[in-house]
């Protein structure tokens, strides 16, 4: 089994990292002009936990964005599936958000308790 070469973190990195995290979050907030509601805030929570967890796990931050984001769109198709709902672009945009805000919380998370090298998981297929 082959293993992807891991490129350092620098500081410049986690800042431009940061700055891409500050405009987006403006971006999405600046789309609603009213104050988040329970449901979004719900969204932005989930996603936020769902991104730091799978980057925690698997130090992989554009695969645990991708895994994050896929799981708020499946919740969003399965939304409109209900008779009394459907599928919202806004709640995606929230998705999108925590999941980027879960990315540098789970690197964070990885780096405080592990030494990057004994934590993870492997999988063969």
């Amino acid at each position: 089994m082959t293993t992807l070469p891991r490129i350092p973190a620098t500081a410049g990195s986690s800042a431009r990292l940061l700055l891409i995290i500050l405009v987006l979050s403006s971006i999405f907030m600046a789309s609603s002009a009213q104050a988040l509601e329970d449901d979004e805030k719900k969204h932005l929570a989930a996603s936020t936990a769902i991104s730091a967890t799978f980057t925690a796990a698997t130090d992989r931050p554009w695969i645990s964005f991708g895994g994050c984001l896929a799981v708020g769109a499946a919740k969003e198709l399965y939304d409109d599936r209900q008779d009394d709902n459907h599928f919202d672009w806004q709640d995606m945009q929230y998705n999108a958000l925590g999941c980027a805000i879960g990315i540098p919380i789970g690197k964070g998370a990885r780096w405080l308790f592990t030494d990057g090298r004994s934590f993870g998981f492997r999988a063969r297929f």
